[in-house]
């Protein structure tokens, strides 16, 4: 890590589906499975084990928000309308997550457009009570 004066080891575990991800952090911690190797066992303490799947996909793929990404030719299929399970205008089923490239930023890069835009405030009371104007 970037704040610790020495180096550690990790064990990056791979899973077939994201939702798999929290059964193995439990069997970790748990103490049901382990992983040794010639300098000892892993700690039973895991690591970005509670992310997102979507932010640790961005993550791993250099993918910032408001980013275009791009997918070989033939490599993804275009939802039908009747099919689509959110209000954009286009979604695509991609084959193999392995292909999608986010295009470089540069000075010349645009922002998809915005269409929704929401805030959100927090209030406190005093004492208590519900926050008056």
């Amino acid at each position: 890590m970037y704040y610790q004066k020495d180096s550690s080891k990790f064990l990056k575990i791979f899973v077939h589906l994201p939702k798999y991800v929290n059964q193995m952090r439990q069997l970790f911690e748990q103490g049901k499975i382990s992983y040794k190797n010639q300098d000892g066992a892993f700690s039973s303490v895991t690591f970005e084990s509670n992310m997102p799947f979507a932010l640790r996909f961005m993550i791993d793929n250099d993918i910032v928000g408001m980013q275009w990404c791009q997918f070989e030719k033939a490599k993804y299929k275009l939802r039908s309308p009747s099919s689509k399970m959110s209000t954009c205008q286009f979604e695509f089923d991609v084959i193999d997550f392995r292909n999608v490239e986010a295009v470089p930023l540069s000075e010349d890069s645009k922002i998809a457009p915005i269409r929704i835009l929401s805030f959100d405030i927090e209030c406190q009371a005093e004492k208590g009570s519900f926050p008056l104007a």
